[in-house]
């Protein structure tokens, strides 16, 4: 995990993850931290700990729900997310719906994501 406490905690279902990752990178390009699990938990990390430590030092925590649900750890990290921004107006959480189909042109793949948002 990096030092510095992140802009953005991403909880999604492990099938939406490049979806998730795409649009991680997306929002660092415009100079936000984001804590994705793939990006700050390695092999043999705590990663009890560390995702913790994410949902608690983010400023705003965004939980993505896609074509396959909600994950049991994601159920985990949306719950931790509520009780710490009812506790802490410090943190914002926004969900998004994103819908991902992947398209197969003749010659590339291309992903479509729709999002519609909501923040508390």
């Amino acid at each position: 995990m990096t030092d510095n406490p992140p802009d953005a905690f991403l909880s999604h279902h492990s099938a939406d993850k490049p979806a998730v990752e795409r649009i991680a990178a997306a929002l660092q390009k415009q100079g936000l931290s984001c804590f994705l699990d793939k990006w700050e938990i390695a092999p043999g990390d705590e990663w009890l700990r560390n995702l913790e430590q994410g949902l608690r030092n983010s400023r705003f925590i965004v939980i993505f729900f896609g074509p396959d649900g909600i994950g049991p750890y994601q159920q985990a990290e949306a719950d931790a997310a509520l009780r710490c921004g009812g506790k802490s107006s410090n943190v914002s959480i926004a969900s998004f719906r994103c819908c991902c189909r992947a398209r197969r042109p003749s010659t590339s793949r291309s992903v479509r994501c729709f999002c519609r948002a909501s923040t508390r």
